[in-house]
């Protein structure tokens, strides 16, 4: 179920402020491009190279 926002922006605000509906409206919206899909593994292991250093083995690597 999509919810109507007014544009882009007010959307990321109700996801910065913790809006789950808008998370999920969020969410929704990118996983129906696989591109989108791709980008956000691939920024997600550059992330998490980029922060090796901060890792404390306290969880999982994968999570």
């Amino acid at each position: 179920m999509s919810l109507a926002y007014q544009n882009i922006q007010e959307l990321i605000l109700l996801c910065k402020q913790k809006n789950h509906k808008a998370q999920c409206e969020a969410y929704n919206r990118i996983i129906k491009d696989a591109h989108y899909i791709e980008d956000g593994i691939q920024d997600g292991f550059l992330k998490a190279f980029y922060n090796i250093n901060d890792y404390k083995q306290k969880v999982s690597f994968v999570a």
